[in-house]
């Protein structure tokens, strides 16, 4: 069950409550304001994946800095997120358990696979590549990247 959010549908009373899409939080010190008036033991959704493409959370767009929703990895070698606007692994009581592991593993592989091939090349055009949803987000179709062997010494 999906509550709607009161920022988004205004005050109204029970009779005109309607099912909304999620309703991402401003920032998690408002939540008490947010859901202030929800019953004990009502489901409340929240999404990181909506939560970390929310252009408020982020510096406006310059040259320095890309829009949010644009693929830029070099954005995080000047900006560094405030606390809880960025959480992959989420935080808390409910981080993931598996984050260290999964940090040690990708930088592992990432380490092997330049150590090993001279460039990785992507056959692929960005509007062709779709998102699947499960627990975590992956390619709907596969990646397809060419790996080019760095020749010996």
């Amino acid at each position: 069950m999906i509550l709607p959010c009161p920022q988004v549908v205004g005050p109204m009373d029970h009779s005109h409550w309607v099912c909304q899409p999620f309703c991402p939080l401003r920032y998690l010190e408002s939540i008490a304001n947010i859901f202030s008036g929800i019953l004990k033991d009502t489901p409340v959704a929240y999404s990181p994946l909506y939560m970390q493409r929310r252009a408020d959370l982020y510096p406006p767009p310059s040259s320095d800095f890309p829009h949010v929703l644009t693929f830029c990895p070099e954005r995080w070698e000047k900006w560094t997120p405030k606390s809880w606007t960025y959480i992959p692994f989420n935080g808390g009581p409910r981080i993931c358990i598996g984050q260290q592991f999964a940090l040690t593993e990708m930088g592992y592989t990432i380490v092997r696979i330049l150590q090993r091939f001279e460039f990785v090349s992507r056959y692929w055009e960005a509007e062709e590549q779709k998102l699947k949803s499960d627990i975590v987000l992956s390619p709907a179709h596969g990646v397809r990247v060419g790996f080019w062997e760095r020749k010996s010494l």
